[in-house]
């Protein structure tokens, strides 16, 4: 089957990822961070293209990136090729690094850019790089700091993007960051049964089902139609309705599908059980 062409026009806005081949280290130690860095500050710029985020995990990455005339696909096969290279010289071996193509999924709102924000930037936090918050400010292969005003902004940061996103006024904007990066997961969501989810529950919904199924969790917002991303989508619409009583439209907005998706995933006969095998929904 063809592979589907990627969205992309003149300032679109995507979260991009890519992940080492059979989930393998891409970046050893802090020369191969630089020399991604390194990469990004041409490439990007070059490109006319703009990224408000980005962080750097051991085995994979995630940039925020807002295109100009060049096309995403052009813009990354630069830099992929280029590193994988380079990382591929100074370690004696050869074939692939990447698996597969990067993954893409275009942004479409400002809602939804707050949230991949966030994600983006929590990466490191979450994959337990840093310890906290305040560590996550000093981690230097992370946006975080820059955004701040921490540190100076890297030549292919777009900071003021990035804190447009929250406020006009930079102060303002770096208040409510701060504020963004902690208070999400305690915001309360109205279910249809008139309870009170919150989005933590969500959250901690979402990174199980992944964990149990192997799925990356931004798999299930990029319509990847794998056997496990779909058994993962389809659990996570169930059971946020169903059990935690939230509404369609709230699940569809987490996962950046249309509300007919999350009514579809409902009909299923099978949902995905909490030991992964297939349960009767």
């Amino acid at each position: 089957m063809p592979r589907a062409r990627r969205e992309d026009a003149p300032g679109s806005i995507h979260h991009v990822y890519a992940r080492g081949l059979e989930g393998r280290a891409i970046f050893r130690d802090a020369a191969d961070r630089a020399d991604l860095l390194r990469r990004l500050a041409e490439v990007l710029p070059e490109g006319g293209a703009r990224c408000p985020a980005w962080a750097l995990i051991g085995n994979h990455l995630h940039l925020i990136v807002q295109t100009g005339e060049v096309r995403l696909s052009t813009l990354m096969r630069r830099i992929h090729t280029g590193f994988a290279v380079r990382f591929n010289l100074r370690d004696g071996r050869q074939g692939y690094l990447f698996q597969s193509r990067f993954g893409s999924r275009r942004v479409c709102e400002d809602g939804d850019l707050a949230a991949v924000l966030r994600y983006v930037l929590r990466n490191p936090l979450e994959a337990g790089l840093v310890q906290s918050l305040a560590a996550l400010e000093l981690f230097p292969w992370c946006a975080y700091g820059a955004l701040l005003g921490v540190r100076p902004a890297l030549p292919f940061e777009s900071v003021d993007d990035a804190l447009a996103v929250f406020d006009p006024d930079s102060a303002r904007a770096r208040t409510r960051l701060r504020a963004w990066m902690v208070a999400p997961d305690e915001v309360p969501v109205v279910t249809r049964a008139g309870a009170v989810a919150t989005q933590r529950e969500l959250d901690q919904l979402i990174r199980a089902t992944c964990a149990q199924l192997g799925v990356i969790e931004a798999d299930l917002r990029d319509g990847r139609r794998t056997r496990e991303v779909s058994l993962a989508r389809t659990r996570v619409c169930q059971r946020a309705i169903r059990e935690l009583g939230l509404r369609p439209t709230d699940v569809a907005r987490k996962l950046a599908i249309s509300e007919s998706a999350v009514s579809q995933a409902l009909r299923r006969r099978h949902a995905v059980s909490e030991d992964g095998g297939p349960s009767p929904s």
